[in-house]
């Protein structure tokens, strides 16, 4: 997508780390959505939210991906390629606490049975 290409030229200034990080996670998005030949203004909520919330990823893969692709679309927004961004109607789940506790150590044991 000609859109991602130019988004990546504009930001020459970040690390390479940076750069290839956002190209490998647009990349992924539009060969996932089958997007190559799809406007930008055709790519809704429901196409990005679809994308994140796949099930072979973690949550912390899923945040950087959410702020990767914010910060794409706020972009084009800004270019005027898009009026509005379709992340606005995306959001991620909160995420459940870890309510698993940790394992009490033997010293700790001790410590409760001499209480």
């Amino acid at each position: 997508m000609k859109a991602v290409e130019i988004f990546l030229d504009n930001h020459l200034h970040w690390a390479d780390s940076t750069r290839t990080a956002y190209q490998t996670i647009l990349e992924c998005f539009i060969k996932r959505n089958e997007f190559e030949s799809k406007f930008l203004t055709h790519i809704t909520s429901n196409d990005i939210s679809r994308y994140l919330m796949r099930n072979d990823i973690s949550n912390a893969t899923r945040k950087k991906e959410y702020r990767h692709l914010k910060h794409f679309w706020r972009w084009c927004v800004d270019k005027h390629w898009v009026k509005n961004s379709p992340m606005k109607g995306v959001v991620l789940p909160r995420e459940t606490p870890n309510t698993i506790g940790k394992m009490i150590k033997p010293d700790e044991l001790m410590k409760l049975f001499e209480a």
